[in-house]
């Protein structure tokens, strides 16, 4: 089967909107994104920029290993901070996904807490974690089982899911964000990009990607004024000072890509990040039978829900998920 993982997205976009009238929105969105156009290459490692090949890939025609053990096949993800690399495990002989993160005082602490949240995930919706260490040349490394097929986002490539799909797809959802809730985490990630399909099967959902989690205990690691992640996908609260995250912004995500795989986007979905969130402020909920009508009602309230802008209504964490869907038969 032709390689088509796209692996972990890694260096997810910062956003931050402050207390706003329509046009602060508008100012505040544009500035961040400028800025984030903008961003130093600093924060690499010395005399390394975002675009140019690893220490690890300089090595001429041999394969760099790992902590002696993990092969570097091929780069297959790529991000501001680091890649993903399929690998050879060189004591298994199985496949792995490395993930090679650029060390700095915040990507260190990021690294850790994703490290640490997925060494404790025991769950058969949740990507293995394996081994993580210090990778030398100014980089960190994290080890997870490799998983062959693709992601959401490149199922809905190829159009919208079936009613049963998407509500196969919830349901799943609602088991992997379950587990990590139960774990008292926070994956603030949760989009199509993050939903891996292995071989391509919505039964076999898994959940990759915690570089953005965070213990519901854990002291920030973002400082004020900045939010992580992406338009589209994020929570109404996500966008402003002072917010600390909880399992509803998960659902709140969860909701947002069930609504997609019904409708072809997301439910505040815009042309720009910019856009994304303007929308997300500004207008309501919008409710899936509007788009797709032969969608149940059962299922459109649950998916309302999930995306309700207020966080007190929105059903609080993966269990919640699980438990609508169980009292409405779906």
């Amino acid at each position: 089967m032709k390689d088509v993982r796209r692996g972990m997205n890694l260096g997810a976009d910062d956003y931050l909107v402050k207390p706003f009238t329509p046009e602060e929105l508008i100012d505040t969105v544009r500035a961040r994104l400028q800025r984030h156009s903008e961003r130093p290459t600093s924060q690499l490692p010395p005399g390394m920029t975002p675009t140019m090949p690893l220490p690890f890939e300089m090595m001429g025609s041999a394969r760099a290993t790992i902590a002696g053990r993990y092969e570097l096949v091929r780069r297959i993800a790529e991000g501001g901070m680091g890649s993903v690399y399929r690998a050879k495990d060189r004591e298994t002989d199985q496949d792995v996904a490395v993930k090679l993160i650029a060390r700095t005082a915040t990507s260190t602490d990021r690294f850790l807490r994703e490290c640490e949240a997925l060494a404790g995930m025991h769950h058969p919706r949740v990507v293995p974690y394996r081994a993580h260490g210090d990778a030398g040349e100014g980089f960190h490394y994290l080890v997870m089982d490799w998983l062959e097929g693709m992601d959401l986002a490149r199922r809905l490539q190829q159009g919208t899911l079936s009613i049963d799909e998407t509500r196969r797809l919830i349901r799943h959802t609602g088991e992997a964000l379950g587990h990590v809730h139960r774990s008292n985490v926070v994956h603030r990630d949760v989009k199509p990009g993050n939903l891996f399909l292995v071989g391509g099967e919505i039964d076999s959902l898994t959940l990759i990607d915690f570089g953005l989690a965070r213990g519901t205990d854990s002291a920030p690691v973002t400082q004020t004024g900045t939010l992580l992640g992406t338009p589209g996908y994020l929570a109404p609260e996500q966008v402003k000072d002072g917010f600390t995250p909880d399992a509803r912004c998960d659902v709140f995500a969860a909701g947002c890509v069930a609504y997609e795989c019904l409708t072809g986007a997301s439910p505040f979905h815009g042309p720009t990040p910019m856009a994304s969130i303007a929308r997300l402020m500004l207008e309501e909920s919008p409710r899936v039978r509007q788009v797709r009508p032969d969608v149940p009602e059962a299922l459109e309230e649950i998916i309302g829900a999930m995306i309700r802008r207020e966080r007190g209504g929105r059903l609080r964490d993966g269990q919640a998920i699980l438990d609508a869907m169980n009292s409405a038969g779906l």
